[in-house]
């Protein structure tokens, strides 16, 4: 058989599943072709026999740049109809519903969904949660390695397989990724900072999959991330400097920013706007108020993050 292998990796764990799986499939006689999924990857032209997906799960979610992969497996429905894909979600704990997101959006694409599982790893967001280290680390990457020779087994059998159970509270964490992948994985990446340990060596902004860091002008440089990023912390985990951290002063001021304009435009909205139409309808008064509201609290939250955050918070 022909597998097309596709996988985004963050920190490194997705790769070692991909890895594992790569090797076991190639001893027992299959051609694979393997492709790191980046902002610009597209499928192979080829249309392979068995599909396999696999990423880090982020806030509960698929990668959005992972979501956006798997719109363009489109094309090979109209070649060969619903190619079978297995769908692998790597994180440190329960999968909350992320391999069964995963699963829609292929299923949306025009692919057949059989295997859909979870590989628990360390846990690498470093920002909030200490990085394990010792027995306990190497037992933690066991752990992630046997769930994913456990994916690559029945992946080998071709049969139906998970390795977890549905829970109504998927739903909601689903929705709270949903938010993460609008507005949150962009307003993280602005908090990020390097420090004084940095020396430029500029390895953060070439390993970047999405192309999000700038590095200044001159020796001294350092890291700027930019409104495109995915929070996926390849950066702060990669630093072989460990200078990359979440500034504390860069939240405060940007949550000012946020509620300062969020009130300005509130108060500007309702003394000068909303006299325009309060003579319609009430409902549709109503509704357009909601509209109003909602648009004056997405540009409180963009406008930080992007104009202010080049013009006044990168000096």
């Amino acid at each position: 058989m022909i597998y097309h292998l596709y996988y985004f990796s963050a920190t490194g764990n997705t790769e070692k599943s991909i890895s594992m799986i790569d090797e076991d499939l190639k001893k027992a006689g299959h051609r694979t072709s393997v492709v790191r999924i980046n902002r610009w990857t597209k499928p192979i032209d080829e249309v392979p026999d068995r599909i396999v997906l696999a990423f880090p799960t982020l806030a509960w979610r698929p990668p959005a740049l992972v979501s956006r992969f798997i719109k363009k497996l489109s094309f090979m429905k109209k070649r060969a109809g619903r190619v079978k894909t297995a769908v692998l979600a790597v994180g440190a704990g329960g999968p909350l519903g992320a391999p069964d997101v995963a699963a829609a959006k292929i299923e949306k694409a025009g692919c057949n969904v059989f295997i859909r599982a979870v590989s628990n790893y360390v846990e690498n967001w470093l920002q909030v949660v200490p990085a394990p280290i010792g027995e306990e680390r190497r037992k933690l990457t066991e752990r992630g390695l046997r769930m994913a020779g456990d994916f690559c087994t029945a992946l080998l059998q071709d049969k139906v397989w998970t390795n977890y159970k549905k829970k109504p509270i998927f739903g909601i964490m689903s929705f709270i990724g949903i938010l993460f992948e609008l507005i949150g994985r962009r307003g993280l990446g602005k908090i990020f900072i390097a420090d004084s340990k940095c020396n430029s060596c500029r390895l953060c902004e070439m390993c970047c999959p999405v192309n999000a860091i700038l590095m200044g002008k001159g020796r001294n440089s350092r890291p700027f991330w930019k409104f495109n990023c995915e929070s996926c912390n390849r950066c702060i985990n990669i630093c072989p400097r460990r200078a990359i951290n979440s500034s504390i002063p860069r939240i405060i001021i940007l949550v000012a920013f946020i509620i300062l304009l969020f009130v300005a435009g509130i108060a500007e909205y309702s003394r000068y706007i909303q006299p325009l139409y309060s003579g319609l309808y009430p409902w549709l008064s109503v509704m357009i108020s909601i509209a109003g509201y909602v648009f004056i609290a997405m540009a409180a939250h963009i406008l930080p993050l992007t104009i202010i955050d080049i013009l006044i918070l990168r000096l």
